[in-house]
């Protein structure tokens, strides 16, 4: 008898393996992998040419189901498996020798193989390199379904958050990351659930992010913050960068440990640099999208909080925006001096007009608002002021009419024509 692999992933493969043979000796469909460590496979214990028979690696066991009702026992006996070799803690030997059921007959696997048919699509050792669906097979793949979060945030996505120094995009991506763990509405943004979310945060010291959390309602375990100046450094951390694997395996490590559905990184410039390599350069961002990408893979969420240039884009190379799901800009808007909106004087009163400069992958049943926003900042965890761009207008150009201001200026001003600001101000009267 020969000793089976000790891990369950190396059984995985094993199991995968062995069924592969089965097919290629039957002249069936060899196994396609569809996602991750999940497989689809003719089942060997019946006469199957259409895969019928599901493999997938779930925590601590393998998971098999024919569609067509054969027992796992015997799925597992037909390739001369024993059925505890699907849990991790099995340390056996295969009970009887491999066997590949084929119109009702047995055969023995090593003499039904031909090893020129069935082709090296080795990667690495116990790993097989499956072919590219054909159109019926990907369409039939079940792939997680994308589900809405927080408005145009959803499941799944890359998401871009980029504003000029000291505009608030650390306020914001705070108060949506609460909104987020609370599952609460947000300036006018449906939540669907709540979610947890773990924020890496690289640039502020300990008490300055305490600070501004102070008045977060207690979302226990929902929201998660990895302070790195402060708090990771003194847990014995050495500096996080994400452009390197190393940096990457804790960040990962860390979202498995909370179960992390979101993982805010605020901000890109603080987190991740490599030696002689401007940042501004398409070089430095490679690293960190392959990171963005595998935990999309994951199922997980992406936000990425980054900086705009002088003119209000994002800082350095444009591939950032084409790998992004969502992408927000927040723009700076002087804030009037009287108090605001009934907010208190002592709340942050910074004002910027939210953007959206890019909108993919956001399911339509979200309810997904993505006007333009002004918005007015208050507290974490507190209400904000917010309105749409054209309501702001609007209410501005209404102000500046009965201060004297003729249309041609307040279009000017407004940037708008002189048509829709002449509209504004009669539908005031």
């Amino acid at each position: 008898m020969t000793q089976l692999p000790e891990t369950l992933t190396g059984r995985l493969d094993e199991l995968v393996n062995r069924l592969d043979a089965s097919a290629v000796a039957a002249g069936r469909r060899r196994p396609r992998r569809t996602h991750g460590d999940s497989y689809m496979a003719c089942c060997p214990a019946h006469d199957d040419h259409d895969p019928s028979l599901s493999i997938r690696l779930e925590g601590s066991r393998i998971l098999l189901h024919c569609f067509t009702g054969c027992a796992t026992r015997d799925a597992c006996e037909a390739v001369g498996m024993p059925i505890e070799a699907l849990f991790d803690d099995y340390r056996g030997e295969q009970t009887t020798d491999p066997k590949i059921c084929w119109n009702g007959s047995s055969r023995i696997a090593e003499d039904a193989i031909d090893p020129a048919a069935a082709g090296d699509f080795s990667l690495e050792a116990g790993r097989r390199m499956p072919p590219p669906p054909a159109i019926d097979a990907f369409l039939a793949l079940d792939f997680p379904a994308i589900e809405p979060l927080l408005g145009p945030i959803a499941t799944q996505q890359i998401v871009m958050l980029h504003a000029p120094p000291g505009v608030g995009k650390t306020m914001l991506q705070l108060a949506m990351s609460h909104a987020l763990a609370g599952g609460t509405d947000f300036v006018g943004w449906v939540s669907s659930r709540r979610a947890r979310v773990l924020v890496v945060d690289g640039e502020m010291a300990g008490q300055m992010m305490q600070a501004r959390m102070k008045d977060i309602a207690q979302l226990g375990d929902w929201l998660t913050v990895a302070n790195i100046a402060n708090w990771a450094v003194s847990n014995g951390y050495d500096p996080i960068n994400l452009a390197t694997e190393q940096g990457q395996a804790v960040v990962d490590l860390w979202a498995n440990m909370v179960g992390a559905e979101i993982i805010v990184l605020d901000n890109l410039m603080s987190l991740a640099w490599l030696n002689g390599v401007s940042m501004s350069s398409d070089e430095y961002w490679q690293p960190v999208r392959r990171f963005c990408v595998s935990q999309r893979a994951k199922g997980r969420t992406v936000i990425v909080v980054d900086h705009s240039n002088a003119q209000g884009d994002i800082f350095g190379t444009k591939t950032k925006l084409w790998h992004a799901d969502l992408a927000i800009a927040l723009h700076a808007i002087d804030a009037p001096e009287e108090p605001l909106y009934g907010l208190e004087t002592t709340v942050p009163r910074t004002r910027f007009s939210l953007r959206f400069s890019k909108v993919r992958g956001t399911p339509s049943e979200a309810g997904q608002d993505v006007d333009e926003k002004v918005i007015t900042i208050g507290q974490v965890g507190q209400p904000w002021y917010h309105e749409s761009g054209k309501e702001e207008k609007r209410r501005r150009a209404r102000d500046m009419s009965k201060n004297g201001l003729s249309i041609r200026d307040i279009a000017e001003e407004l940037g708008a024509s002189k048509s829709a600001v002449g509209r504004w101000i009669k539908g005031a009267k």
